[in-house]
């Protein structure tokens, strides 16, 4: 039942546009990928995509690579996959909520028309 309700509040948020969809990995996402997963988004509804990776010297930064298509930036990433019986790194919820936050407004300066 709730796999059935998350399932079913994520395709609304697709249908609806106005979330932006993060992945993330340690390694830089090739950006033939990161098309391929934005046009299966955009499959259901207009999609912005944020690939986020790890560069320290960008920290909080985000790119716009082509409209609906973001890159940004983490000093660190907590590791793609943990050995069993490991705990997770801390997650840098600070460095998260400023990259969040420059993600809305470089999408909203993108797209003016939608924004009001």
């Amino acid at each position: 039942m709730t796999l059935g309700y998350l399932r079913r509040k994520f395709f609304e948020g697709l249908r609806a546009g106005r979330k932006i969809h993060v992945i993330s990995r340690r390694r830089a996402i090739p950006v033939g990928q990161a098309l391929a997963l934005l046009m299966e988004l955009h499959r259901h509804g207009p999609a912005t995509l944020l690939c986020v990776e790890q560069d320290a010297k960008r920290a909080g930064e985000v790119d716009v690579l082509m409209p609906g298509l973001m890159r940004g930036y983490m000093a660190a990433l907590a590791p793609d996959t943990f050995p069993p019986g490991a705990s997770p790194e801390p997650v840098d919820t600070i460095g998260w909520w400023r990259l969040m936050a420059n993600a809305a407004l470089t999408r909203r300066r993108a797209r003016p028309a939608e924004a009001a």
